[in-house]
């Protein structure tokens, strides 16, 4: 095949669907007719400042941002251009292994427009296949993507959990995320926000446990210069602001003081604070994700927690399943913390071998994933060789070929799992006590009584 012009390959690219091409930095270095025609008209004076300019100034919701950190492909994301829909995708460009921008370019856009014309023919047959397949290739893609990468697994209830992900990820309502400790409920919080129209914002993390109730109105309002002893020089952003159009997560929100309830109550529904101190309204645009590890329905009934705060929360419900409900996702589990863990702790184990599989599947694991993360680092610590075995772990399951030989000690085993736990979460805190609890999903009061209990220094 000859060589083509650059003058031949622009014009060729002129023919094609809108195109634009932005440098390391975001910075628009190339766009073809059909982007410029398209979406911002012939403007001579618009084109001439172009090379200053940077997609999100133009579109807000442009998931360039995402691509220059991320450096990984998003296809058929839906953006707003003009009050129209329009499907787009965003591909790095990468040039002898180093990232050197980012290509984008338009599918479609204006379905209404487009529907509106193919009323009652036959096109509207061809569009509805066409959308159909497009979704379900789209849904299959997102629930296969790297930004659901951490929930690892193939059971159903993964399937289900996936699903409730994407559901959420498509609106900005409220959601509730309930779930026992251990199950990976921060980690669900980051997908929603990841897959969602805010993912170029922040994702703020709070652990309502780990902040004591005189901090908690500090933390998320913020305050003035001079609010109070102690406050900083030009004061502070709350986690309100910090969050603005992106995503705040509030763990352990049962936890909330009852005092702190309704003045949280009151940012939900009027999106606007007060920094302490301050006496201007500041207006605050952000998605609030609340998690918690009890019945929160149940706290609502004991008068613990506010129920308008509950339904205010409680839109969109994702519930995550215990590891007890999915062990069909263990070896795969396993695996993906092995290779983790590998770097971290400076090993090189292969797999874990059939014999420790089977019996890791038999227990119920009642401290979920962190307890099985915690299990898989002891026995790594414990292997020589690249595969682990059943003697590398420190679990005794009750199984149909060892119940004649043994009474299984319950009380005992999960007392040696509870302090091997909060032994693990103190060392990878540098012995941070608030930061342990936030790891355990406990409140930090509750580890100080167990570090009493079991004489942890």
């Amino acid at each position: 095949m000859k060589p083509i012009s650059l003058e031949t390959a622009l014009q060729i690219l002129d023919l094609l669907d809108p195109i634009a091409l932005f440098d390391e930095n975001g910075k628009y270095i190339y766009v073809n007719k059909p982007w410029i025609q398209n979406l911002h008209g012939k403007d001579e004076a618009f084109i001439d400042r172009l090379d200053q300019m940077y997609p999100w100034d133009l579109v807000p919701n442009s998931r360039v941002k995402e691509v220059l950190k991320t450096h990984e492909s998003l296809i058929g994301e839906v953006i707003t251009v003009d009050g129209q829909y329009a499907y787009v995708s965003y591909c790095p460009v990468m040039k002898d292994g180093q990232f050197k921008g980012v290509l984008m370019w338009e599918l479609f856009r204006g379905a209404d427009s487009i529907y509106k014309t193919a009323r009652d023919s036959k096109q509207m047959v061809v569009l509805q296949d066409l959308q159909k397949s497009a979704g379900s290739d789209l849904r299959d893609l997102l629930m296969s993507d790297s930004r659901m990468g951490n929930i690892i697994g193939n059971s159903q209830a993964v399937i289900t959990l996936k699903e409730d992900i994407l559901a959420a990820a498509r609106t900005n309502s409220t959601v509730l995320i309930e779930g026992e400790t251990g199950t990976g409920k921060e980690l669900i919080a980051r997908a929603v926000h990841k897959l969602s129209k805010r993912s170029a914002g922040r994702f703020v993390p709070v652990n309502c446990a780990a902040i004591p109730d005189t901090l908690i109105e500090s933390e998320l309002f913020g305050y003035e210069e001079g609010a109070f002893t102690g406050a900083k020089r030009g004061g502070k952003e709350g986690k309100f602001e910090l969050a603005d159009k992106g995503t705040l997560f509030l763990d352990e929100i049962h936890q909330l003081s009852l005092p702190a309830q309704p003045k949280l109550l009151r940012v939900l529904q009027e999106r606007e604070i007060e920094r302490i101190g301050g006496s201007k309204a500041i207006p605050v645009d952000f998605r609030c994700i609340a998690a918690t590890n009890t019945l929160l329905m149940e706290q609502v009934e004991k008068k613990l927690f506010r129920s308008d705060l509950y339904y205010r929360l409680n839109v969109v419900h994702i519930k995550t399943p215990p590891l007890r409900e999915r062990k069909e996702d263990i070896p795969l589990l396993v695996d993906s913390i092995i290779s983790q863990l590998n770097s971290r702790l400076e090993t090189n184990i292969i797999m874990a071998g059939d014999d420790a599989l089977n019996m890791l599947m038999e227990y119920d694991w009642p401290g979920n994933i962190r307890q099985l993360q915690n299990a898989v680092e002891a026995a790594m610590n414990r292997a020589w060789d690249g595969v682990l075995t059943p003697e590398h772990f420190d679990l005794e399951i009750d199984t149909p070929s060892n119940t004649k030989n043994h009474s299984y000690d319950y009380r005992g085993q999960m007392k040696n799992m509870e302090i091997s736990s909060i032994r693990s979460a103190l060392l990878d805190s540098h012995g941070n006590k608030a930061e342990a609890a936030r790891k355990l999903g406990i409140s930090r009061s509750l580890l100080y009584k167990k570090m009493e209990k079991y004489h942890i220094r």
